[in-house]
């Protein structure tokens, strides 16, 4: 007698069909989540669709990825979901091509000083005479000043990496934590000054509100909480980020006795029917 035993598999390429978020990661505070569908950004956690996109569908390893050269941009309508001024948490797949233009990440302000977040990898300040590099860049601001600060080291070299910054609460003096593909980095202080952090604009990827700040490369996803989560996980969805949806669900033939207590459902393969019985039907026996 075989047994139909049901078994949930964690997902561990990007999904291609309507997936639910697993409610462990909406327990610890997920607030949005996009990934690219049907040819354009989507936050499948809240089923928002972007206010525009000018982003490209491209292939790479990671799946179906939106493709940035500079002037494109993704931009979803300012939410409360969005508003993330207290602790946060974000993470994105990134595939960059060049660190220029300050290589953006995603932002949601209105103004240099009103910003619920800055975060991009590029040079670390605003100034453009400051040196280019490939610092992690992780800036709030309160509509008059700001908390500016870079990762000690960071990605040195373009091509896939995961990346991830987090931050306790909304004051201005508190320092974020970087990562690149689950370890993390130091922090230094650019400039800081006293404050609480004050939202302002839309949710922006690719690009910076003013169109300075750009992205030379490709999205895969982007996730964002409005806590700071542990180190172990942000290194598990840098691992595999795709555990963040719910299991797929499938059902096999188990042969042998069921456990007590557990009914058995008889399997009737197509070699138990003929073709020439009258009137067969095919029963589930529940033991």
């Amino acid at each position: 007698m075989a047994r139909i035993r049901e078994i949930a598999l964690p997902w561990t390429q990007q999904p291609q069909e309507a997936v639910s978020v697993a409610p462990d990661w909406v327990a610890r505070g997920l607030s949005f989540a996009l990934l690219r569908v049907g040819g354009r950004m989507l936050d499948v956690f809240r089923a928002d669709g972007p206010l525009s996109d000018s982003g490209t569908t491209a292939l790479s390893p990671d799946g179906i990825v939106t493709d940035y050269t500079g002037s494109q941009v993704t931009e979803f309508a300012d939410a409360a979901h969005y508003r993330l001024t207290g602790g946060l948490t974000l993470i994105a797949g990134l595939e960059i091509d060049a660190f220029a233009n300050y290589t953006a990440i995603t932002f949601k302000q209105s103004s240099y000083w009103k910003a619920s977040f800055e975060w991009r990898h590029g040079r670390v300040s605003h100034n453009n005479s400051d040196p280019a590099g490939a610092q992690a860049v992780f800036i709030r601001g309160n509509d008059s000043v700001t908390g500016e600060y870079c990762s000690v080291g960071g990605p040195t070299t373009t091509g896939r990496r995961v990346s991830a910054v987090s931050v306790a609460d909304g004051s201005l003096l508190s320092s974020p934590v970087f990562y690149v593909d689950g370890m993390p980095l130091a922090a230094a202080t650019v400039g800081a000054s006293a404050g609480t952090v004050v939202d302002g604009g839309n949710l922006r990827i690719g690009q910076r509100f003013d169109g300075v700040v750009q992205l030379d490369g490709r999205v895969s996803f982007l996730y964002g909480f409005s806590q700071q989560l542990p180190g172990a996980d942000v290194a598990a969805l840098s691992a595999n980020p795709w555990q963040l949806f719910a299991p797929r669900r499938i059902r096999v033939p188990v042969y042998g006795a069921a456990p007590a207590g557990v009914p058995d459902v008889t399997f009737v393969g197509a070699e138990n029917i003929l073709a020439t019985s009258a009137g067969y039907r095919v029963t589930l026996d529940y033991a």
